[in-house]
């Protein structure tokens, strides 16, 4: 049986998500943990934890592909708001080595990202939503008239979680909190993602009074409708569900049928929503896993096997034993402490083999065997000149800086092929510079790293 092989990019704090689809899969696979730093908890459950650039930076789709090429990845789930439109226009790049990106498309994206074509999208649906507005003067003309009521909400276009969300309550301190939004947006993340609007960047909307919830809204993976499931959040905490009650309504189900049957997203859709007076407005919609979710896994639906089902090329027919959904389960959430095995050279001397194992395997790629031990890493940026020729060998290498790097203690890394306990065997003597030894004297090498 093939394995499925799972990416989670800028995986950050979300080691339930890690879990549950180790979980699901059961062995038949890995799951990939990708961020930027190696610090970040999500690393420490993943089978396998890779550093990355940042997603802004020029090579970081290079990166990935790099990952998807090495490691066989069946399929990739962002974990980041800002990634989303960077991984959803370049899909196509990834599904050319057979990797389901599970992400929307970009207009999708664009609707869940951008508040405002949220505010448009659930308007022209004429699904109940609180008053917004994208001109600070027509605001305060409606406050003037006494159509709009303070305290408000203001907050960033493009927005993520709680970040940049203020609650004016007097006009004086509605003009103050825009201004100074305004200033602040501009060296924040939000003006990466805002390129073309730097005019209207900030929304104003009412505030309303009533029980909050939320709901995960899940299609298939051509966007035909599978499920809602809803819970009724009894705490929160920076901008995340802390506490939460599994509810099941109809009321809940039409609505979430009704944003699957004109969104087509694909996969889960994390949304936010109030009753006032008997009444549901829907907030946001965020076509992504949300930090909600694990009270809908708890209750009964497991999101994370019908992901796996999909991607195995299940149909959405044979997903129903996944949901056993049950309503009034409480669930709270708890912070735990793990060891982040952190030595700043020993982990740099680990990324540096990881590297290092990639770009041999794109020799092996392109060439068909290994560089033999005689032939070394220096292969890696000169064509071999002697013993087994590279005969596709690649005119700018494999390397990006075109040399072989010395590992942070300044010594050579040790490369053997074939090795004694792999396809080649890869090292680092550690700081001693000498086989063996402990702590960070001991080796560091290719078939011990997780």
């Amino acid at each position: 049986m093939k394995k499925i092989n799972i990416l989670f990019t800028c995986a950050g704090r979300r080691n339930y998500l890690i879990n549950y689809f180790k979980e699901a899969l059961n062995g038949e696979g890995n799951i990939i943990a990708a961020d930027e730093q190696m610090s970040a908890p999500a690393m420490v459950d993943a089978d396998i934890a890779l550093k990355v650039p940042n997603i802004y930076d020029d090579n970081y789709i290079e990166e990935l592909l790099k990952i998807v090429k090495t490691h066989s990845v069946t399929g990739i789930i962002s974990l980041n708001d800002f990634e989303l439109p960077i991984l959803s226009k370049n899909k196509d790049l990834f599904e050319e080595y057979g990797t389901k990106v599970i992400v929307s498309n970009p207009d999708v994206i664009s609707i869940g990202f951008d508040k405002w074509k949220t505010y448009n999208f659930l308007k022209e649906l004429k699904i109940n939503t609180p008053k917004t507005y994208i001109k600070l003067e027509k605001a305060i003309e409606d406050i003037e008239n006494g159509s709009l009521k303070f305290p408000l909400v203001l907050k960033p276009r493009w927005g993520s979680a709680s970040l940049g969300i203020d609650f004016p309550e007097s006009m004086k301190e509605l003009k103050l909190s825009y201004k100074l939004q305004k200033i602040k947006l501009k060296r924040s993340i939000f003006n990466k993602v805002n390129k073309k609007d730097q005019k209207d960047v900030i929304l104003i909307q009412e505030k309303l009074d009533g029980k909050e919830y939320g709901m995960d809204i899940v299609n298939d993976f051509k966007g035909n409708y599978y499920g809602s499931f809803a819970k009724e959040k009894l705490a929160m905490r920076s901008g995340e569900t802390d506490k939460a009650k599994s509810i099941i309504d109809e009321r809940f189900e039409r609505l979430g049928k009704k944003i699957s049957q004109n969104l087509k997203h694909i996969g889960n859709v994390d949304s936010d929503m109030l009753v006032v007076n008997d009444k549901l407005y829907l907030l946001e919609i965020n076509p992504r896993f949300g930090g909600g979710y694990p009270f809908s896994h708890e209750a009964g639906v497991n999101i994370a096997a019908i992901y796996i089902e999909l991607l195995k090329g299940g149909s959405i027919e044979n997903l129903t034993k996944y949901n056993n959904y049950k309503e009034n389960m409480i669930f709270s959430k708890c912070d735990r402490i793990i060891e982040i095995k952190l030595r700043p050279k020993r982990t740099k001397a680990a990324v540096q083999i990881q590297s290092l194992e990639q770009a041999l395997k794109f020799y092996k790629l392109d060439n068909g065997k290994y560089p033999t031990t005689e032939q070394g890493l220096q292969a890696l940026v000169e064509a071999p000149s002697a013993g087994q020729l590279a005969k596709k060998w690649r005119s700018a290498g494999y390397l990006e800086k075109g040399r072989v790097p010395n590992d942070p203690w300044d010594n050579e890394f040790i490369y053997i092929a074939p090795g004694l306990h792999s396809d080649f065997d890869l090292m680092s003597y550690g700081i001693d510079g000498q086989p063996g030894g402990e702590g960070d004297d001991a080796d560091i090498n290719n078939w011990e790293i997780e």
